[in-house]
């Protein structure tokens, strides 16, 4: 199989990430997001506050942390962050892997890495991301009145 056939069946599979429902609306809609905008809406947020991060970062490779970092969900699920357990990240690493594995190197260890250093949260990229990520959840409850939280208890 030739690269441009491993992207393209990487591309249908993180297509089902369209499909994986999170416990938030999005504002003035009557539906849950998905995970899929929730990372391009992750993405516009970082391309326009990216000059105020404590550290200087990186912005495409915060950008490619915010892109994949939920990729795993395809696998694993939405899992609330108030409520992920340590069993969370397993499941979700071996989503990310999984998936990785249909791209041909070294794609495959790119994104593996840049996945990893988003969880590690330890890079300037990496915690900008990780901060970038709680924002829209914030935002989103705080406009529809807590309306998620309060279904949450």
């Amino acid at each position: 199989m030739n690269e441009l056939s491993k992207i393209i069946d990487f591309l249908i599979e993180v297509e089902k990430l369209k499909g994986i429902e999170r416990k938030t609306s999005p504002i003035g809609l009557a539906r849950r997001e998905n995970s899929a905008e929730h990372s391009w809406h992750l993405c516009v947020l970082a391309l326009l506050v990216h000059s105020n991060a404590n550290d200087k970062v990186d912005l495409l490779k915060v950008l490619k942390m915010l892109i994949v970092h939920d990729l795993g969900e395809i696998d694993a699920g939405d899992t609330l962050i108030y409520a992920a357990g340590a069993d969370t990240q397993v499941r979700e690493e071996a989503g990310m892997r999984r998936i990785c594995q249909l791209l041909p190197q070294p794609l495959r260890d790119e994104l593996m890495a840049v996945w990893l250093e988003f969880v590690a949260g330890e890079s300037p990229e990496s915690q900008f991301a990780q901060a970038i990520d709680r924002v829209p959840r914030i935002v989103q409850n705080l406009s529809t009145d807590g309306q998620t939280w309060r279904s949450l208890g």
